[in-house]
């Protein structure tokens, strides 16, 4: 709080970066920090799966709630892009996962001109919102790996192995950051 002589100019004003900003109020992004909040961070991943659907190319979502408060939600789409974003170092998965600015439309304007939301954003913000994320794309011939804490990546982008001519979709786990969000002992 600034004392009455104190001038209010934008050098009292601090800066967060994107991660802080999402972290520090996470109402801005999913309407709260309750229970309902909690169900918005399942909702944002399934309207990514849900985008996927309405362009054809996913027709199987799969939400299994896990104990230890873990929830798996995967789809069998053609996976998140795995080629590299602008002149980041980062694949565009990664980036949609860790930029709020990266956004699917970006990758693929001509496509995601179908649906409407917020393309990626809501990605980026569950991660950030989450204790652990640990993201698993099959696209481009490969199953790809990485784990994020609080939105920050823990390991680099691991090539995990080769896909069977079958095998593709994303996989997203994670267990919210209850450090962040907060439930009353009547809802956990």
């Amino acid at each position: 709080m600034m004392d009455s002589n104190t001038s209010y100019n934008r050098q009292n004003i601090p800066r967060l970066t994107a991660h802080d900003a999402v972290r520090q109020r996470p109402g801005m992004y999913i309407g709260g920090a309750d229970a309902r909040a909690l169900h918005h961070l399942v909702y944002e991943i399934l309207d990514h799966m849900v985008e996927e659907a309405f362009v054809g190319r996913c027709d199987h979502i799969e939400l299994t709630l896990l104990p230890e408060n873990r929830v798996v939600i995967r789809d069998n789409s053609h996976g998140l892009p795995m080629s590299p974003y602008k002149d980041s170092g980062l694949t565009k998965m990664e980036a949609i996962l860790v930029n709020l600015a990266a956004h699917k439309r970006d990758f693929e304007p001509e496509l995601y001109a179908v649906t409407g939301g917020i393309h990626g954003m809501g990605l980026t913000v569950v991660n950030m919102l989450s204790a652990e994320m640990v993201v698993e794309n099959a696209r481009d011939g490969f199953l790809w790996r990485q784990v994020y804490r609080e939105g920050l990546a823990q390991s680099s982008l691991e090539q995990i192995r080769p896909l069977d001519e079958t095998e593709h979709g994303t996989t997203f786990s994670f267990v919210p950051d209850f450090t962040l969000l907060h439930l009353s002992k009547n809802l956990m």
